[in-house]
């Protein structure tokens, strides 16, 4: 059986049942209580509030994502900016050996990259 169903089926429904049941000896009593579940139907009282709930928790879960993801390229930020920083003390170094250790930090900076791929 399905959670859901279309108001408005059921609502023609019970305004069917309420015109059927006319002159049945219980007819105030039947048409009162199906007046009454009408109401509470159209008045929202048996919506799902797993809806909203339902929004909520995505929208925590997704924050919660983008944070972990900014915390992740903030790290990588840094560890890039560490390599850059390096790199360019070293370039202000004329020993031909310089390029030599900017080129491995580069290297190895870009490795680390290729590992979190």
């Amino acid at each position: 059986m399905s959670e859901y169903l279309s108001k408005k089926a059921v609502l023609k429904w019970l305004e069917s049942e309420m015109s059927i049941n006319k002159g049945h000896p219980d007819d105030i009593d039947i048409h009162w209580t199906l007046n009454r579940v009408s109401k509470k139907i159209q008045s929202g009282a048996f919506d799902p509030k797993d809806d909203l709930d339902e929004i909520i928790r995505k929208n925590h879960s997704l924050a919660v994502k983008m944070k972990v993801c900014t915390l992740e390229l903030e790290d990588e930020i840094q560890r890039l900016r560490a390599a850059l920083e390096r790199i360019k003390k070293w370039a202000e170094d004329p020993e031909l050996g310089t390029m030599y250790k900017i080129w491995n930090l580069a290297n190895e900076t870009l490795k680390g990259d290729e590992n979190d791929a």
